[in-house]
C-alpha cells in the first residue's frame, strides 16, 4: 500500500456525492423537483456575474466545511445543495461563496445574500450572512491580484486576530486529523475530543516556539471546535495539507502523529489497516526530516 493510501481511499474524491441524513427534520424545507437540464443550468448566471473582472477583491481561506445549503439563483431557481467550502471573496458589495458542490460534482460560486439557510446536521437552520460573519471574524483576508479563475495572492494584513493565525498554522494538521476521524463517515464526539486537545497542547508548542505570539481565549478554541465538527476534507484538501507538513520540523511532525493515533484510538475501534496507516505516516515523517 502506498505511503498514506489508506486514508487517501477513504477520503472523499472532489467529486463525490455526499449523503445528506439529519438527526431532526429541518426548521424549514424547500421543496425542489428539477429536471437533469435545469440541474446544468442553474447557478450559471451568478456564475458568469463573478467571473466579471473587478478592480478589487478580498479572498478569505476557509476550512474543506461540508455544509448543506438552501440557495435561489439570480433566475429564481430554488435548490437545496451539499457544498464543501474553500473560500469567501469579497467584490465590491457582494460576497461569494467559493465550494465544491456535491451536486453538480464541480466548483462553483454562491452567492452569499441568496443562500436562504445554512443547515447542520441536526436540521437547525442558519442565516447565511452571520453564519459566514463568525467563520471570517477576525481575519483580514488577503487581496487579489486582478482576480482571474486563478487569482494571485496579493498583500495580506498583519491585523489578523489570535484566533486566525492559530486557525492558519493549524489547519492542514486539522485537515489530516479530520480525515481520519472521518473514515468510518462518523465523527464521534471522543474523536472531536482528542482534535481539540491537540489545538489546544499545539497552541501552547507554537507560542513557546514564537511561531505565533499570541494564545487566543477559550471562546476561540470553543469556536474552533464548531468548524472541526463541520469539516469533512476531500483528496485534494488532504494532498494540500500533507504538502505543507512534509515542511515542518521533526518535533512538530512528531506531535501530529501522536494525535492521529490519539484519534485512531478514540473510537476504540482499531482494525489492522489503521495500524498499518500509523505505520507508513511514521515512515513518511522520517523520511521528510532526512
Amino acid at each position: 500500500m502506498g505511503i498514506l493510501s489508506w486514508l487517501r481511499q477513504r477520503t472523499p474524491s472532489e467529486t463525490a456525492i455526499v449523503e445528506i441524513t439529519f438527526a431532526a427534520p429541518p426548521d424549514f424545507f424547500v421543496s425542489v423537483d428539477l429536471c437533469e437540464d435545469q440541474r446544468n443550468e442553474i447557478h450559471e448566471a451568478d456564475f458568469e456575474q463573478a467571473a466579471q473582472p473587478v478592480e478589487k477583491a478580498t479572498r478569505y481561506d476557509l476550512e474543506p466545511l461540508f455544509l448543506v445549503i438552501d440557495y435561489r439563483d439570480a433566475s429564481g431557481n430554488c435548490s437545496r445543495r451539499r457544498v464543501t467550502t474553500r473560500w469567501i471573496e469579497k467584490r465590491g458589495d457582494v460576497s461569494y461563496v467559493g465550494a465544491t458542490c456535491h451536486e453538480r460534482r464541480a466548483h462553483r460560486l454562491f452567492r452569499m445574500d441568496r443562500i436562504e439557510g445554512v443547515i447542520d446536521d441536526d436540521g437547525v437552520v442558519e442565516a447565511a450572512i452571520p453564519f459566514f460573519a463568525e467563520v471570517i471574524a477576525g481575519d483580514p483576508g488577503y487581496e487579489l491580484v486582478k482576480p482571474t479563475n486563478n487569482p494571485k495572492k496579493g498583500a495580506s494584513s498583519t491585523s489578523a486576530s489570535p484566533y486566525t493565525l492559530l486557525r492558519r498554522e493549524l489547519k492542514p494538521a486539522i485537515v489530516v486529523l479530520a480525515a481520519a476521524a472521518r473514515v468510518d463517515n462518523l465523527l464521534h464526539p471522543e474523536e472531536t475530543d482528542r482534535i481539540m486537545l491537540f489545538t489546544e497542547t499545539e497552541a501552547e508548542c507554537l507560542a513557546q516556539e514564537g511561531i505565533i505570539t499570541e494564545l487566543p481565549d477559550l471562546d476561540a478554541f470553543d469556536k474552533l471546535g464548531r468548524l472541526v465538527c463541520r469539516m469533512r476534507p476531500t483528496q485534494n484538501e488532504l494532498d494540500e495539507a500533507l504538502n505543507v507538513i512534509a515542511h515542518w520540523p521533526e518535533a512538530r511532525l512528531q506531535r501530529l502523529i501522536q494525535s492521529i493515533s490519539g484519534v485512531i484510538q478514540a473510537d476504540r475501534v482499531i482494525v489492522p489497516s489503521e495500524f498499518e496507516f500509523l505505520r507508513e505516516m511514521t515512515e513518511w515523517a522520517q523520511e521528510q526530516v532526512q
